[in-house]
């Protein structure tokens, strides 16, 4: 069992982290008819209330399989949830949680999770298997020649049925339209993420495991114009701005996000 931990262990988190979460898949990898296993864990001081945002990945479907009653852990009270997490082979990227509370100055998030469904034989692998010894007859080779040309052509079919990647801009307006059916606070923690996954693909910007005071400070050394630091910015402090501005999160509020993300995103299709 491999696990993430944003937590050390359970007296320091007793003793000094008001609120901290873990996050960890029963297996990294899982053949192609298996689903990956996903544990969420959030210890807190009661009074911090914290809102636990599930978890979100590329290309997965995430059913909650178990979430269990609030217990107590020292003076700590802890929540667990097990989720279901199934797709098509591949690798992929877990955002297992988002955590908030009014009380905290930023969001906690959970570190990131690797994972792959299924596992593609490697080409030694394949030719070493179809590879006859040296001393058999010629008819042997053909076979084993049509077996590889069947393979080929088998495997060149297969990924013409396979659907085509969506560009970094296509997919990242289609989560930010689905983010506006959710409330307020949820939209802006979606929103922050949105930006940030884009910006990594599209820029390198290292901004996943960031929070948003250090991707600003991060923002500030990049080579980006600064015009699109500052609407960047806008983005990645809009839940601070909702938790201690008071802005409210409102028509207006949400409509300066939608300006400042459509000039991320048509500067980063300029760029291409």
């Amino acid at each position: 069992m491999i696990f993430v931990l944003l937590a050390c262990d359970v007296e320091k988190n007793i003793s000094e982290d008001p609120i901290s979460v873990e996050a960890w898949v029963e297996d990294k990898q899982v053949n192609s008819e298996s689903d990956v296993e996903l544990h969420v864990a959030v210890r807190y001081l009661p009074e911090y209330e914290p809102l636990i945002l599930p978890p979100s990945s590329d290309g997965l479907e995430i059913e909650l399989l178990e979430q269990k009653e609030p217990h107590w852990i020292g003076s700590l009270q802890q929540q667990e949830f097990h989720y279901q997490l199934s797709g098509k082979e591949g690798s992929y990227i877990i955002n297992p949680a988002i955590v908030s509370s009014a009380l905290l100055s930023e969001d906690l998030q959970a570190n990131l999770i690797y994972v792959d469904i299924g596992e593609a034989q490697q080409e030694a692998q394949l030719f070493d298997a179809i590879a006859p010894p040296q001393d058999q007859n010629d008819w042997i080779w053909m076979l084993a020649g049509a077996g590889v040309v069947a393979g080929l052509v088998g495997g060149f079919l297969y990924f013409r049925r396979r659907p085509l990647v969506l560009e970094p801009h296509v997919l990242a307006r289609q989560k930010w339209d689905s983010a506006k059916g959710l409330e307020p606070h949820p939209r802006a923690v979606q929103s922050s993420m949105i930006v940030r996954e884009y910006l990594w693909i599209q820029h390198q910007a290292p901004l996943l495991e960031l929070s948003a005071e250090e991707s600003v400070v991060w923002l500030q050394k990049s080579t980006l114009p600064s015009q699109i630091q500052v609407e960047i910015q806008k983005v990645l402090t809009a839940t601070d701005r909702l938790k201690f501005a008071r802005q409210g999160g409102g028509e207006l509020f949400f409509k300066e996000l939608d300006t400042a993300f459509e000039q991320i995103v048509d500067f980063g299709v300029e760029k291409t």
